[in-house]
């Protein structure tokens, strides 16, 4: 066994492996966050998504490490302080990024105050208008989490860095189901319960704020080249931005091509991993539908549902080469809403 010292990545990663084989096992995580914290606590950002980065390729579950991801913000926040802000050029992806972000703690901040107040029993009209405002808003975030899953994620998992995207679209969800529940706490007018509903998806938001600007970004800015980022910035502009307008000082030329999409969708997706398209929690579907057309017991899979008032229908089609080989899949999405409301039938001398 080789000697411990504190820049041994190798043992680093042995105890990191054994505190999430510990997770799995159900010990609490009070009782190793101790020693996660004297891991991690003189420990790069890099290293440590790095580190994910390996282990899940290793075969450990993405939703075990995603458990990490809060006790991350809490030990760097103090280590971390001193990285400066990674880009500072308007109209790079990472400024676009960092500028959201900045949107979205004013308006969190404007919610803390009304919620304090309903807290209190305070109820008025006016505060209660102005909630739903500010909370109509803030879910606008959901722009900046599309980009960072369709368009950067793609790009670090052609550098072979899948595991901190997997951890990290995790915690995005996380986030999606705390918007949710304070949807229905505010949809109920459960004023009671708001603030608290409100503190946490708050927390969550706060949390991914600092782990992006401080480990993400960072990481980003190291692996990918302007060549890399500038794709990244072609697609960003079809999937949209949350409360900015982009600058394009980074780079003028870029093509800002409008496309009507159902999904947010760009062509830096094109050629990625099926699974990594997904949340964690769907993956398993998504290999038992691969599984079937490779097997070629499937020629498509379909899928319907309703949202935002429209009926959409999503197919899978398998793809393979000239030899029969499976190649990938391809999806296929539709607003059938006008579709379905079709009776009785329309002849072509109709029209």
């Amino acid at each position: 066994m080789g000697e411990r010292t504190d820049d041994n990545t190798e043992y680093r990663q042995k105890i990191l492996k054994k505190i999430i084989k510990e997770l799995h096992k159900g010990v609490p995580m009070e009782e190793l966050q101790e020693t996660f914290a004297e891991l991690i606590r003189s420990t790069s950002p890099d290293e440590i998504a790095a580190m994910e980065n390996a282990l899940i390729q290793e075969g450990f579950p993405a939703e075990d490490i995603q458990r990490l991801c809060d006790v991350h913000a809490k030990v760097f926040e103090a280590s971390l302080e001193k990285v400066g802000k990674p880009s500072k050029i308007p109209g790079h992806p990472v400024y676009d990024f960092i500028e959201e972000n900045k949107e979205a703690d004013k308006i969190l901040d404007e919610m803390k105050k009304l919620a304090k107040k309903f807290k209190k029993g305070k109820n008025a009209e006016e505060d209660i208008l102005q909630f739903r405002e500010l909370f109509s808003r803030l879910k606008e975030i959901e722009k900046h989490y599309a980009r960072k899953e369709n368009q950067l994620f793609p790009a670090l998992e052609a550098k072979d860095f899948t595991g901190p995207t997997k951890v990290m679209w995790g915690k995005h969800d996380e986030i999606r189901d705390s918007l949710k529940n304070l949807q229905a706490t505010l949809d109920n007018e459960k004023w009671e319960e708001l603030y608290k509903a409100f503190k946490e998806a708050a927390s969550r938001i706060d949390k991914m704020i600092f782990l992006e600007e401080k480990i993400l970004y960072p990481t980003s800015l190291k692996k990918l080249n302007d060549s890399e980022w500038a794709q990244i910035k072609r697609g960003s502009t079809e999937i949209g931005y949350a409360w900015i307008k982009p600058s394009d000082l980074w780079d003028a030329n870029l093509a800002e091509a409008q496309k009507e999409r159902i999904f947010p969708r760009s062509p830096g997706i094109i050629g990625r991993t099926v699974q990594n398209c997904h949340p964690p929690k769907s993956v398993h579907i998504v290999n038992e539908i691969i599984k079937a057309f490779r097997e070629k017991k499937k020629d498509y899979a379909e899928f319907w549902i309703e949202m935002d008032e429209k009926f959409i229908d999503i197919r899978y089609f398998p793809l393979y080469d000239d030899k029969g080989q499976y190649k990938g899949v391809i999806e296929v999405t539709q607003d059938i809403t006008e579709i379905k409301k079709l009776e009785g039938q329309r002849r072509l001398l109709d029209w």
